[in-house]
């Protein structure tokens, strides 16, 4: 499984993005992956030694040049401590902020993801 992140820079998403709701969110997870690394020192060529690629190919999939492979996010998170659903609740908060015209109808902006799970799961269980 892949985050697919093949639609252009992050800056001005709204202006770059011309695909899919799923691209733009992906491209967000990629931008919080980026995020954490900065925020715990891990460069992208440091990362990219660790995990046994290219630096190059690492900043292709950090900035959206390239498919960011989920067991990619995932080392990195490990690397700078921080758990994948974390990243990817991050990401999704900005989308629900920078994107709620893409929200289905009913839908909460408030929810959180993981929210989303443990409703589901009640409903489930009734």
């Amino acid at each position: 499984m892949i985050l697919s992140l093949s639609c252009g820079k992050i800056v001005g998403m709204k202006q770059n993005f011309s695909k899919n709701d799923g691209d733009i969110f992906t491209a967000m997870v990629a931008a919080e992956v980026k995020g954490v690394m900065a925020t715990r020192g891990l460069t992208i060529a440091k990362v990219a030694a660790e995990l046994g690629h290219a630096a190059s190919v690492m900043s292709n999939w950090l900035n959206g040049k390239r498919a960011l492979p989920i067991s990619v996010a995932m080392r990195i998170c490990d690397l700078a401590d921080t758990p994948l659903a974390v990243v990817v609740d991050r990401a999704w908060q900005r989308f629900l902020r920078e994107y709620p015209e893409l929200l289905p109808d009913g839908y909460s902006p408030g929810d959180t993801y993981t929210q989303n799970i443990d409703v589901a799961a009640r409903d489930e269980d009734a």
